[in-house]
C-alpha cells in the first residue's frame, strides 16, 4: 500500500525545518479524526520520526453540490476536538485550505518529510485525489503510505472462491464473518514534538462560522470523546435498548434509543469500526441483536468494497438492467 519515489526532485524536500535529525512524517487526517485505533498515526509514531498531523480543508467537499451546513458544523468541531487531543500528546494539528494535490506535496517538500501516511480511502473521488497526491510525492522521492483504518476488512480480503468480488450481500456476509478482525491499536501516549507550522486560521474560522440548520435539540456532540461516550452508552443500554434489543428495535425511527446513533461517528472516523465491532462482541457475545448490528457494519464494508471494485456504481446502477428503470413521481415516469 505504499509508494517510493525515484529520487528527490531538485529544490523540493531539501532539509527539514523541524526539530530533530530524522525526516518527519506527515499524517494526513481525512475520514479518521481520532487518536484511538489509528494505524497510520501509530505506525508513523513508531518509526521514531517526528510526526506532523495535517488536515486539508478541501472546498470541493464543503461547498460542492453535496455541501451540508450540518455536516460542516460537525466537522469543524470534530477538528477542534482532534486538535485538543493532539495538543495533549505534545503535537498540534496543521490546518491548510485548498486542493490536497497541491497542498500536501508542498508541505512535505517544505518540511523535508520523507513520507505521508493516510488511512486508505475507497471512493472514486478519494482514489483520484490520492493518486494525484501520490504522483506528486513520488516525483519528489517521498513515500505515500496507505494504512487500514476506515473499514473492518479490506476489498482484497473478501472475495469469492474464484478471487472475484461478491455482488450479493448474503455470501459476502458469510465470507466477511469468517475472517478474523485485526487487533485494535492502542492510542499513542505521546507524539514526537515538531516546530510549530502555520495553519490557515481564516479558512478554519470560515468553517467554524457555518451554522447548522438542524433542530439544536437533535444535534449530537462532535468529537472523538463524545463519540466514545455514545458507544459506551449504546453498549451498556440494557436489555430493552442497545445491541441486545437491536434486532427488534432498529426500525423504530421515532425512538432515539433504538439505534446506536453512531453513523456520523463512523462517517468522520471518530470511532474505528473495528473497535466498535469488537466492543459489541466482547460485551454481548454472539447473540441475535449483536449479530444483526454487526451485519450493518458488514453492509458498510460491502458498499465500500463495491465502489472499490466497480467505481462506476457511484453514478450508475450496480445492475445494468436497472439503468432505464422509471421511478414513480419523477419526470421520466411522466413521459
Amino acid at each position: 500500500m505504499g509508494r517510493r519515489g525515484r529520487g528527490r526532485r531538485p529544490g523540493i524536500g531539501r532539509g527539514s525545518r523541524l526539530t530533530g535529525a530524522a525526516a518527519p512524517t506527515i499524517v494526513w487526517f481525512r475520514r479518521d479524526l481520532r487518536i484511538h485505533d489509528h494505524p497510520a498515526l501509530v505506525d508513523s509514531i513508531g518509526s521514531g520520526s517526528p510526526v506532523v498531523p495535517l488536515f486539508v480543508i478541501d472546498p470541493r467537499l464543503l461547498t460542492g453540490r453535496f455541501g451540508s451546513p450540518n455536516r460542516t458544523w460537525f466537522l469543524a468541531r470534530s477538528l477542534d476536538a482532534l486538535s485538543g487531543q493532539l495538543a495533549g500528546l505534545g503535537s498540534s494539528l496543521v490546518i491548510r485550505h485548498g486542493d490536497p494535490a497541491a497542498i500536501v506535496p508542498a508541505l512535505a517538500g517544505d518540511i523535508g518529510a520523507d513520507a505521508v501516511a493516510v488511512s486508505r480511502d475507497y471512493t472514486p473521488f478519494g482514489r483520484a485525489r490520492d493518486r494525484a497526491v501520490a504522483d506528486a510525492l513520488d516525483a519528489a522521492g517521498i513515500a505515500f503510505r496507505q494504512k487500514r483504518g476506515v473499514l473492518i476488512h479490506e476489498p482484497e480480503e473478501v472475495l469469492t472462491g474464484e478471487r472475484r468480488p461478491f455482488r450479493v450481500f448474503s455470501p459476502f456476509h458469510r465470507a466477511w464473518e469468517g475472517l478474523p478482525m485485526r487487533d485494535v491499536v492502542p492510542a499513542p501516549e505521546a507524539i514526537a514534538s515538531a516546530d510549530d507550522l502555520r495553519s490557515d486560521v481564516h479558512a478554519l474560522d470560515d468553517v467554524r462560522a457555518v451554522r447548522p440548520t438542524a433542530d439544536p435539540e437533535h444535534l449530537l456532540e462532535p468529537g472523538e470523546r463524545a463519540a466514545r461516550e455514545r458507544l459506551a452508552r449504546w453498549i451498556d443500554a440494557g436489555p430493552e435498548h442497545g445491541p441486545v434489543a437491536y434486532v427488534s428495535t432498529r426500525d423504530r425511527l421515532a425512538d432515539a434509543r433504538a439505534t446506536s446513533r453512531l453513523s456520523q461517528d463512523l462517517r468522520f472516523g471518530l470511532l474505528s469500526p473495528v473497535e466498535v465491532a469488537q466492543a459489541v462482541r466482547m460485551r454481548h457475545g454472539d447473540t441475535a441483536g449483536p449479530r444483526r448490528f454487526l451485519s450493518e457494519l458488514a453492509w458498510r464494508d460491502f458498499y465500500a468494497h463495491g465502489l472499490w471494485h466497480e467505481p462506476r456504481i457511484a453514478r450508475e446502477p450496480f445492475m445494468a438492467r436497472y439503468a432505464g428503470l422509471r421511478w414513480p413521481g419523477t419526470d421520466a415516469d411522466a413521459e
